[in-house]
């Protein structure tokens, strides 16, 4: 489709401990002669998809996409919004992508079971998912 268009997403945060982080938005904006290519392998725009699974007790697979190339990371924030674990940081390819979690801290220990948030910063973008860690 010929044009400039552009799509907003919002999306607010209820009990996170930072004010600061209670409101998350972004734009994408598409025009012609872009150079980008959509496909399978290339998405449109950047995005975090669901997290599943969202309850988890092992490993858990975080998937997002970029539609190019740009700085990335993604981390793992405790229900008090401290960072428990640097997942990704550093310089992507457009396309679609996956990490694992294992359920652990940056020590290399089981986190408690609780609620945490998965942050996907690329960019001007930032996308955030909760989990919650059962037994």
């Amino acid at each position: 489709m010929r044009g400039k268009h552009a799509l907003s997403c919002t999306v607010a945060l209820n009990g996170d401990m930072e004010p600061g982080n209670n409101l998350i938005s972004g734009s994408v904006y598409v025009g012609p002669g872009t150079g980008m290519a959509e496909g399978p392998d290339r998405p449109a725009a950047f995005g975090l998809d669901r997290v599943r699974p969202s309850l988890f007790s092992g490993n858990v697979m975080l998937a997002y996409s970029l539609p190019g190339p740009t700085k990335v990371s993604l981390d793992i924030f405790d229900a008090n919004g401290a960072r428990v674990r640097s997942l990704v940081r550093a310089q992507v390819p457009g396309g679609r992508h996956q990490a694992l979690w294992d359920g652990q801290d940056r020590a290399g220990q089981a986190v408690p079971t609780g609620l945490y948030f998965c942050r996907l910063v690329a960019g001007d973008n930032t996308a955030t998912s909760a989990l919650m860690k059962i037994r």
